[in-house]
């Protein structure tokens, strides 16, 4: 394999240095970081591993020999342009470590950080390897390759400012999406209108729109109750009618998912338990009518000492989980479905996720909750989850 790759044309290798860093860039920002960072530091052993079968196993005992001044073999390129070659390969032998090495570190180092600290130590792979082939004459120990070896491993490391430029653009592109078009000021004014009676938007309309966005964001039922008190013209009659038959059969499922919910709750805490409600059911409060506000899953915190009981409960009540026993061990949170859809159970043993340091420290922030009761849920106290919902 490691003669193939050394036969390949130097340019498939100029390429393959150009290219993987933003392949690794881009798959940073899609993969879920435990597994990324797992996966590359497996790989980065597979590529030391590569390495020192390379430079070391696979070699015999020959001759002690040293060439100490950098570049200075460059002087006879032009007899022996192979010479380039073997610069290259020395670059390109410990780009994988680099690639690899820099996307295993944690988190909490920061960018530069882990840059630095991959160099570091593929600077110090290379000076032991070079100490090696010295010391055992297995080969002939090169300054030269020291520094190639490190530029390869920098240039390895670089997919993480790759990372770091696509994370800032879409950083960039969310942010010059926050200009609100007329639908969606219409949109927000119809619902202020619905939950505190402020006044409807003073000019027309587009209803297709805004029934459409308000479908999107779970609000058609709040919203057409504002809608209602605006005048309907000949050409929105059938458009209005067709929402009202959509809207009754929104409520009446809420409110059926509503009364399945506290069911499952009661008998969750008939068992001893102390599940905190978050969201869904407690936010639905806040507006005139609470099964107008709809919800797709209803969530639930509880402490790790009772994560397993109330597993076992949920099981019990004809739920079933989507998480297999070995990851429900370490999962943040577990969903839990019942086969008819009336029930969508989300279960927190942690609120944020747990692979970030400022998630957790925020998860840390969290564990200590003293829960107080609302109507018949134990929720945590309103500063608190207001709290919870804004960093959420």
């Amino acid at each position: 394999m490691l003669r193939f790759i050394y036969a390949l044309p130097i340019t498939y290798i100029i390429l393959l240095l150009a290219v993987m860093p933003v392949v690794w860039g881009y798959l940073f920002v899609k993969i879920r970081k435990p597994h990324w960072q797992i996966m590359n530091g497996l790989l980065a052993i597979a590529a030391a591993a590569a390495v020192l079968y390379a430079t070391l196993i696979s070699r015999e005992p020959g001759t002690f020999s040293a060439f100490q001044k950098p570049f200075a073999k460059l002087a006879d390129a032009h007899v022996q342009p192979e010479l380039y070659r073997e610069m290259l390969m020395n670059v390109f032998l410990f780009f994988p470590f680099g690639l690899t090495l820099s996307n295993a570190l944690p988190r909490k180092l920061n960018l530069w950080g882990k840059i630095s600290l991959t160099a570091f130590i593929g600077c110090a792979l290379s000076l032991g390897i070079e100490y090696s082939q010295y010391r055992y004459a297995f080969g002939m120990a090169e300054t030269d390759d020291v520094i190639c070896n490190t530029l390869g491993v920098f240039i390895g490391s670089s997919s993480l400012l790759i990372a770091h430029a696509i994370e800032k653009q879409k950083e960039r592109s969310r942010q010059a999406m926050t200009t609100l078009t007329q639908t969606e000021t219409q949109f927000l004014t119809l619902i202020r209108a619905a939950v505190s009676g402020g006044s409807c938007p003073a000019e027309n309309v587009n209803w297709h729109a805004v029934f459409s966005l308000a479908s999107e964001q779970k609000l058609l039922p709040v919203l057409f109750e504002a809608a209602l008190r605006m005048p309907v013209t000949e050409d929105n009659s059938d458009l209005f009618t067709s929402t009202k038959q959509k809207v009754i059969g929104q409520v009446l499922g809420q409110t059926m998912r509503s009364e399945k919910f506290a069911d499952l709750y009661r008998k969750l805490r008939a068992e001893g338990l102390h599940p905190i409600v978050v969201k869904g059911q407690l936010c639905s409060r806040l507006y005139p009518l609470k099964d107008y506000r709809l919800s797709s899953d209803d969530d639930l915190y509880i402490t790790e000492d009772e994560f397993f009981d109330c597993h076992g409960t949920l099981l019990a009540n004809g739920l079933s989980a989507d998480t297999s026993e070995e990851e429900l061990k370490t999962a943040d949170e577990v969903t839990y479905l019942k086969k008819d859809g009336s029930l969508h159970i989300e279960l927190h043993r942690r609120l944020f996720d747990s692979s970030g340091d400022a998630d957790d420290e925020s998860n840390r922030f969290f564990a200590d909750i003293s829960p107080t009761e609302i109507d018949g849920y134990l929720a945590m106290p309103p500063h608190l989850h207001l709290l919870y919902l804004l960093l959420h």
